[in-house]
């Protein structure tokens, strides 16, 4: 195995933090939920054609590290076959079948750490996972509780694994494993918010997203924010979805930038505002966190009970020299932690270091 510094990773499933910022030494595998996006030119079909060496690399030593992010829906569940066979028609039938075991492929792996990372918005993991989970050397997630247990939500038990259950229960080892892990700023934010320096402050709240269905988080913080404007508060918030270069660019214009959750409470705006150089606002957390913002030093967290959204940001706006300078602190703090390529060392060497605990 090479040190950290050189190391490889084999990647199987629907995203990529390694072969996304250094395709000429990562691997990326794909299945069809998530064909790769036109910042992921090395990556490869799961497919008969691709198999062998898929094999291959998962038995032999061209690869220090396999990293999986499987698919919340089983193989062989009826939505995964009903797709496999509505697109047999144009696509080879027994490569859309091995596409659709994606990061099961991950169990054949031999002599290397395996590592599951889990972005998605839910904070329970898939039953179809577990022989992944229990392979794995560490599980990163997104969406993690800070009781580690709540991820098994009715996995093995019928609903909030009880004492009882938590004391005799085979799954204790693989909640050892669970560590948080953020979204991060994506490689394309990245690189438009580095431009986006020493930019004039011409709004005073920004807000670009989706507010209907999306929850009561939103619903009321909307109403606050409306509230704020017709005192006379600079509030944007745009009726209609923004490229990513304007997005970017009135997030650096705005001192303050509304992130509330969505669906998960991790977001991309959060990391994508303090790129810009803006603060994010945001609604206090309901996970544990990887090298989080830190409320005064980069970002604002808020009550969502009452007008905690207004006083917030009320008070915020009365330093204007104090926002600057969280605004350069938070771009500092994504650059150090959670661009991809951060994100992407971080799995490494928290691996690799617990693997070779673990053979000692």
């Amino acid at each position: 195995m090479t040190g950290r510094d050189g190391a490889r990773a084999l990647e199987i499933g629907k995203n990529s933090l390694f072969a996304a910022t250094a395709p000429d030494r990562h691997c990326y595998y794909y299945g069809f939920y998530y064909p790769p996006g036109p910042d992921e030119p090395g990556a490869r079909p799961i497919a008969t054609r691709t198999l062998g060496d898929l094999l291959r690399a998962l038995r032999g030593d061209e690869f220090d590290i396999v990293v999986l992010y499987p698919h919340r829906r089983a193989p062989w569940s009826p939505d995964t076959i009903g797709r496999v066979l509505a697109r047999s028609r144009v696509i080879h039938l027994p490569s859309l079948a091995l596409q659709a075991w994606g990061s099961h492929f991950g169990r054949l792996a031999r002599n290397k750490p395996v590592v599951v990372v889990d972005f998605d918005d839910s904070s329970r993991l898939p039953s179809h996972w577990l022989p992944l989970l229990r392979k794995a050397t560490l599980i990163f997630k997104r969406e993690l509780p800070v009781d580690h247990w709540a991820t098994f939500t009715g996995i093995k038990h019928r609903d909030l694994p009880s004492t009882r259950f938590r004391a005799r229960s085979p799954l204790a080892p693989v909640v050892a494993k669970l560590r948080p892990i953020s979204l991060g700023v994506p490689k394309a934010s990245e690189a438009i918010a580095a431009r986006l320096t020493g930019v004039e402050k011409t709004t005073d709240v920004f807000f670009a997203g989706s507010l209907k269905n999306w929850g009561t988080v939103r619903e009321r913080g909307a109403a606050q924010l409306r509230r704020l404007a017709d005192e006379g508060v600079r509030v944007e918030i745009p009726d209609r979805i923004l490229p990513l270069d304007e997005f970017l660019a009135r997030c650096a214009a705005a001192w303050l930038v509304w992130s509330p959750q969505g669906l998960g409470w991790d977001c991309f705006r959060h990391y994508e505002a303090a790129a810009c150089g803006a603060v994010p606002v945001i609604n206090n957390p309901t996970i544990e966190r990887h090298r989080p913002l830190m409320h005064g030093t980069h970002c604002l967290y808020y009550d969502v009970e009452d007008d905690g959204l207004l006083r917030t940001i009320r008070a915020a706006l009365a330093d204007k020299d104090r926002l600057r300078a969280m605004g350069e602190a938070a771009r500092a703090h994504v650059a150090a932690h959670h661009t991809l390529a951060t994100l992407g060392r971080h799995v490494m060497d928290e691996t690799l270091a617990a693997y070779a605990a673990a053979r000692r």
